[in-house]
């Protein structure tokens, strides 16, 4: 009888030992099981921030990219006005001509005063009208050029002042021209002040900038220069296709909202992983207390 009960005794000792050590394990499983349970929530939330970034950059970049295509697109649009007026002047001055012979000077103040825009009347190539004199290029482009199809060229003033021009022309008797001359300075200035706005052929402009189809519709990219910085580059077609307004814009403002934008989700996600650390820590001090608890 003796015997029984101090076996039963030293029964309940060993099972007494053994409480201790199932209570470390349980603390420890609640300890693994928190941290994990918090790494993945972080892991999760970092995930979602960092495709939020993503997301509001590539919308920035799409904006400015819209932004400059629009410009380009309005240029295009002003200059599509003025070319217009000025192949209606034309196709009257053609019309007069056909009804019989008028002096070179007349048809030429009927152009101006139709538009407003300096024109000149040519002659086997060389102005029989006076004014500004066309570069020798710019009259050969317009001798194979269709009729009132725009070609981009330069004249020299009287005053020895060289100008880039659009220049339209329709043939009249006696291999006479009449050219209106478009100055596309005025129209591109509120551009200018911003970047480099030129014209150009739509195939050069292509090649050039890495365009795609740019006779036929705008469209913008993005262009690395050599000193590191970026430009953003547009171009729309004129109405007749063949020539169209290209744009170089700084990439200054995108720049800055992409700092901004890459700053504020750096905060978050630092902010975000220093508080996954603090709730690791946490679990990890309250698994000791329980397992001391337990012990």
């Amino acid at each position: 009888m003796d015997r029984e009960i101090v076996v039963q005794r030293s029964s309940a000792r060993r099972s007494e030992k053994k409480r201790p050590g199932e209570g470390m394990r349980a603390g420890g499983r609640f300890t693994r099981t928190a941290i994990a349970a918090t790494l993945v929530y972080i892991a999760i939330f970092m995930t979602i921030i960092v495709l939020r970034a993503n997301s509001e950059l590539n919308q920035a970049r799409a904006r400015a990219m819209s932004g400059a295509t629009a410009a380009a697109q309005e240029t295009a649009a002003s200059l599509n006005t003025v070319v217009a007026r000025a192949d209606g002047a034309l196709r009257a001055a053609a019309q007069l001509e056909a009804n019989g012979a008028s002096a070179d000077a007349a048809l030429n103040g009927a152009i101006e005063r139709a538009t407003g825009i300096q024109s000149v009347i040519l002659s086997n190539g060389r102005s029989a009208s006076g004014g500004p004199v066309l570069d020798p290029n710019l009259v050969r482009a317009l001798a194979a050029a269709k009729d009132g199809a725009p070609v981009f060229g330069g004249v020299r003033e009287p005053n020895g002042k060289r100008q880039d021009v659009i220049a339209l022309h329709r043939k009249l008797s006696r291999n006479r021209i009449a050219v209106a001359l478009i100055a596309p300075a005025p129209i591109l200035a509120p551009l200018a002040a911003h970047g480099r706005v030129y014209i150009a052929d739509p195939k050069a402009l292509d090649a050039d900038l890495g365009l795609h189809n740019t006779a036929t519709q705008a469209n913008a990219r993005m262009m690395s220069l050599k000193d590191g910085e970026r430009n953003i580059v547009a171009a729309a077609p004129l109405a007749s296709q063949q020539l169209a307004v290209a744009l170089h814009l700084p990439a200054a403002d995108l720049a800055y909202n992409e700092r901004r934008t890459v700053g504020v989700y750096t905060m978050l996600l630092a902010g975000t992983g220093l508080a996954g650390l603090v709730l690791c820590g946490v679990f990890f001090a309250q698994g000791s207390r329980m397992r001391r608890t337990e012990e």
